[in-house]
This record gives structure tokens, C-alpha cells and sequence, in this order.
């Protein structure tokens, strides 16, 4: 008994390359915060190689589509001017560029967070409203309404009471979106300004003394813009 090794003491004994394949095959981004969370022996592996780590995780758990829409929304939170060249020139090279093919880790875990929340939306579009699209185009259309919204962001709402134009908006693109796409934006914009309105009678019902406008100033503030 003296000579059998405890099951922490086995794992410490793994090569750092298995570790690192263990840390690879797990089946998705929770699952990999969890074990490096619990196993302090998997933690210091991933610190080795984080980024790739966790580049490959996120990957995994999203068609390369997908990948590409939820890390140009990501990056459209830092464009610092919203001139029509600028706006004419991101908007073009969302269309245009592939999926990233590395990301540092702390992005992953960003975009890992915005997905997660996509995920939920998706899933919620298609109980309340429509349940016809498959998950996955409905996670792309949140993308693609969260892009055009965020783009124009303090030139109009994006849960404004008057109807946004998605179709006249993409016009100046080189892609611009089919009257089609935008009648499936207008379904999003309607389900998510329901989602909001609930969530504000919601707060309003829990709590009289504070006022709706800054609960759903902090509701809104805790999504990630326009959900």
C-alpha cells in the first residue's frame, strides 16, 4: 500500500504533452474552466500553453461561421469612430474576412461568455417566436443584428421605439443585406425589445423603490449591446 502513488500524485506524474491532450479533448469551454478550476495539476499545464488551449476549445464548440461573427462583433466594441468610411470599411471586412485562427486567451474567454449568451437567446427565439430556423442561424442572426446595431450605435437605438431600417442600413456595404434577411431582423428586434420589456416589468414588480429607468439601465448594461 506504501507504494501506490494517490490519484493526485498519478496525474502529477503525466507527461506535461498528455496533460495538455487531456485539457484538449474535454467536450467544451465550461467543462476546460472547471477541471483547471478544481485540478491544480491541469491548471499550472494550461498556464503553459493557455492560448492555444483555449483557442481550440472555443473552436470546437462553434461552426467556423459562427466563430467568425461572434469575434467581429467582439472586435466592433473597439471601434473608436463611427464615420460613415469607417463604419463603410468594417462593415466590409466583417463580409469578407475568415474565422480568426488564434486568439489570446483572454478574448477566447470573452467570446466563450458572448456566445454562451447567444446560446440562450437562440434557444428562448425559438420556445417564444419561431421554431422553424435551426439553432445555429438563429445564433447567426443575433451576430449579424448585434453587428449592424452596434455599428450605428449613438446614431440610433438599438431598442429604439421606431423601427430600424436594416436593409437601407447595410446599404452603403458591398454586401448588403436581401430584404429577406431583414425581415428576419425585424423578427429579432421584436423579440428582443418583448425580452427587454419583460425583464423590466420583472424588476418593477420585485422592487417599487427603485426606479424602472435604472434597473433597465443595468439590465441593458449587463448584456452585451443591443441584447
Amino acid at each position: 500500500m506504501d507504494n501506490e502513488q494517490s490519484p493526485l500524485s498519478a496525474l502529477e506524474s503525466l507527461p506535461l504533452e498528455l496533460k495538455w491532450e487531456i485539457l484538449r479533448v474535454l467536450p467544451d469551454f465550461t467543462s476546460l474552466l472547471h477541471l483547471i478550476r478544481a485540478a491544480p495539476v491541469f491548471y499550472r499545464a494550461y498556464q503553459l500553453s493557455k492560448d492555444a488551449i483555449a483557442f481550440e476549445t472555443l473552436s470546437a464548440g462553434m461552426t467556423p461561421k459562427v466563430l467568425r461573427e461572434v469575434f467581429t462583433c467582439h472586435e466592433m466594441t473597439r471601434l473608436r469612430c463611427r464615420r460613415s468610411g469607417e463604419v463603410e470599411f468594417f462593415g466590409d471586412r466583417f463580409f469578407h474576412c475568415g474565422h480568426p485562427k488564434s486568439l489570446v486567451e483572454p478574448v477566447s474567454r470573452e467570446l466563450h461568455r458572448l456566445h454562451q449568451m447567444v446560446e440562450y437567446f437562440a434557444e428562448d427565439f425559438r420556445s417564444k417566436v419561431n421554431p422553424k430556423p435551426d439553432a445555429i442561424r438563429i445564433q447567426r442572426n443575433l451576430y449579424l443584428f448585434q453587428f449592424y446595431c452596434g455599428l450605428v450605435r449613438g446614431r440610433v437605438s438599438a431598442l429604439d421605439l421606431e423601427p430600424i431600417d436594416f436593409a437601407e442600413m447595410s446599404r452603403g456595404f458591398t454586401s448588403p443585406l436581401s430584404r429577406s434577411k431583414a425581415e428576419e431582423f425585424d423578427q429579432i428586434y421584436s423579440y428582443l425589445y418583448m425580452r427587454v420589456s419583460d425583464l423590466l416589468r420583472e424588476c418593477a414588480a420585485l422592487d417599487h423603490r427603485v426606479g424602472i429607468m435604472s434597473k433597465g439601465k443595468h439590465i441593458f448594461h449587463s448584456l452585451p449591446p443591443p441584447f
